[in-house]
């Protein structure tokens, strides 16, 4: 599965809900803009994966990983390295040579944790970064994929409840806790995550899915929670895809209200 990732300035009160659509180039429907030579699909077949972040304090400064820490296993090797050079290859672009050799900022891969006992189209496993700043400040980041399924908002809301028992916060975090006491001497993490969910819709055009699950993407992107603090937009992009791509992506982010 094609992730592509997408970076955001953000604060530990913002969710986000990122969607990719993939159309065929020879589709035509005048009144989507885009092309069309079949009937769309009565239910909408996603990819989802979901991005955890969480904000964390380093009690020492975090030089490597040594043996997987206990519950994790290693990353393959490849697919680790490529991903962390594409970060550093946007760091490059945006921030200059000079930046990434200072090292302010490195990513570190921890390892993968494996759940059991998830349903079949749930996340089975949740590999782990940790984003450190030379000032001791830093995220966990956590990719966690599923594979292939029904468009269901509400599901994917349940799996996202940081509060939910089985939810994915508290299944990682069984896990995660032992590491973060080691390496920040909280007891337990802030409470403070800003989870990104990423939907790849090969199937339809993106503004037919905004048309057709609208609703159901704002009650993504605010979990839906009804005891959450009142929120207010602070951004909506839509980005058209880059040359050679036929892909367009909609960005949603949303900051609770002081």
């Amino acid at each position: 599965m094609a992730i592509h990732p997408e970076t955001h300035l953000v604060d530990g009160g913002e969710t986000s809900v990122s969607v990719s659509s993939q159309v065929d180039e020879h589709m035509s429907d005048p009144d989507l803009g885009t092309s069309r030579s079949r009937d769309e699909p009565a239910v909408l077949a996603v990819e989802p994966a979901f991005v955890l972040l969480f904000p964390l304090h380093l009690s020492h400064p975090f030089t490597a990983v040594g043996s997987p820490p206990a519950g994790f296993t290693p990353l393959m090797a490849d697919a680790a390295s490529a991903y962390v050079q594409r970060f550093a290859e946007l760091e490059t672009r945006l921030l200059g040579k000079a930046f990434l050799d200072a090292r302010r900022i490195v990513r570190w891969p921890i390892g993968r944790i494996a759940f059991e006992g998830r349903p079949p189209d749930a996340p089975d496993h949740a590999d782990v970064y940790l984003l450190a700043h030379k000032s001791g400040v830093g995220l966990w980041e956590v990719w966690l994929p599923a594979t292939s399924q029904q468009f269901d908002a509400t599901r994917w809301i349940d799996w996202l409840d940081p509060e939910a028992a089985d939810g994915l916060v508290k299944t990682l975090w069984r896990t995660l806790g032992p590491l973060h006491r080691e390496l920040t001497g909280a007891a337990t993490w802030s409470g403070w995550y800003f989870p990104i969910t990423l939907l790849r819709a090969p199937l339809l055009p993106l503004q037919s899915i905004v048309e057709r699950y609208g609703p159901d993407l704002v009650h993504l992107l605010f979990l839906d929670r009804p005891d959450r603090p009142r929120m207010r937009w602070s951004g909506c992009r839509h980005r058209r895809s880059r040359p050679g791509e036929d892909r367009t992506h909609l960005t949603l982010t949303s900051r609770r209200s002081p």
